[in-house]
């Protein structure tokens, strides 16, 4: 019989092998190392740049420092990590191997051309929040992240799980961040952004209005009756959050079910200046429907 501790040696062994490792030259020395991301967090790469990058004269290119982050906060703060093809770092991986990347404008985009690294260096941060604390005072002011690595950084560097719901929200479904806000009830400003970016621990505290869970649940009954560019909009959120509040999230679900695609057709074709009464019009009809529905089931039982 084959011994069961053996086996799950070789799966581990083989995952290890498995994950991409690059030769990182630490104090003189070259070694293969695993460079870790947070799963949680990662800045977004350049998008239809492929070929333009492939065409880069790596001769030209200034050397960048890599920062990087031992994994021992990330393990102890239950933060998943990937590998740089996204793999996840198993339970079993040898972390004396593995280094997180600090990711900055002028590293996170590089890191995967590298044939070598070159110049590392490698800090002992105590945890995930000061690592990404670190991280928002050095980029504050050399390049201006785009609002969801902000809010990333910032739900990162802070620990705020108001601000790390909205982010993942965002990410989830492909929303820009006010939009994620939105379906979430809750209102950010900049200046909270940025001050939890560099781990000021002073800003006041800000709560969703709506569980993660019910914002889903309204996010794809729109995507099913509008379509996803319309969930994406001000404007049906704003009208079915509405009707939400008033109603629950159990009849706006089946009043959007209800409404035919005839009359969605119609509603696109009209072409309204207000665009949230046009919509909330052609809406109400079902959601009285949806009520009496709703009703009426409720005598059965």
């Amino acid at each position: 019989m084959t011994d069961l501790n053996n086996v799950v040696l070789e799966n581990q062994v083989n995952n290890e092998e498995s994950l991409l490792r690059k030769n990182v030259v630490i104090n003189g020395k070259t070694k293969a190392m695993i460079i870790a991301l947070p799963k949680n967090y990662q800045m977004e790469q350049p998008k239809n740049k492929g070929k333009l990058l492939e065409s880069l004269d790596k001769d030209k290119m200034f050397e960048v420092i890599y920062n990087f982050a031992h994994p021992k906060p990330f393990i102890e703060a239950g933060e998943p990590l990937v590998d740089l093809n996204g793999k996840e770092l198993p339970a079993g991986t040898n972390w004396d191997e593995v280094l997180v990347l600090c990711q900055t404008p002028d590293t996170y985009w590089r890191v995967g051309m590298e044939e070598e690294v070159k110049l590392a260096r490698v800090h002992d941060f105590k945890s995930v929040q000061e690592c990404f604390q670190a991280i928002g005072c050095s980029i504050l002011c050399s390049r201006n992240p785009n609002k969801i690595e902000q809010l990333g950084i910032a739900a990162q560097a802070s620990g705020n799980q108001t601000f790390q719901e909205i982010y993942d929200f965002a990410r989830k479904n492909g929303l820009s961040i006010n939009s994620s806000r939105l379906y979430l009830d809750v209102k950010t400003s900049i200046e909270q952004t940025l001050r939890l970016m560099t781990g000021d621990s002073s800003v006041p505290e800000v709560k969703i209005g709506r569980p993660v869970e019910t914002a889903q649940r309204l996010y794809e009954s729109i995507v099913l009756t509008l379509g996803k560019s319309s969930a994406a909009k001000r404007y049906p959120i704003k009208v079915t959050s509405y009707f939400e509040k008033l109603h629950g999230i159990n009849v706006v679900e089946t009043a959007l079910q209800l409404i035919p695609a005839a009359r969605i057709a119609l509603y696109n074709q009209m072409g309204c200046e207000d665009k949230e009464t046009c919509l909330s019009n052609t809406i109400t009809p079902f959601i009285e429907l949806a009520l009496q529905y709703q009703k009426e089931q409720q005598e059965v039982a």
